[in-house]
């Protein structure tokens, strides 16, 4: 995924979440999360980018990604239940 498209795609989530996002924050933190986090590919899941944050102490460094893999998972039931049995 290209620059601009991260940087559309984070406004485009910031629109969305407009209380919990910013969208200059959300698209330059989503442009250096992918540089730093080669291994996540282009179609992991809210899910997987979620397990990574969590996994690798990263939500405070990338708190908007945090809150928009959160926001995003929470409307899709499976990745929903996955992350409550992962919780417990």
């Amino acid at each position: 995924m290209s620059t601009d498209d991260l940087q559309k795609n984070g406004t485009n989530l910031a629109r969305k979440y407009s209380k919990d996002l910013n969208a200059v924050n959300i698209s330059q933190e989503l442009a250096v999360f992918k540089s730093l986090v080669p291994e996540i590919k282009e179609k992991s899941s809210e899910f997987d980018l979620l397990q990574h944050l969590y996994t690798n102490n990263l939500r405070e460094a990338f708190p908007n990604v945090n809150i928009a893999s959160r926001n995003t998972a929470h409307y899709r039931p499976h990745l929903q239940a996955v992350s409550e049995v992962s919780a417990n």
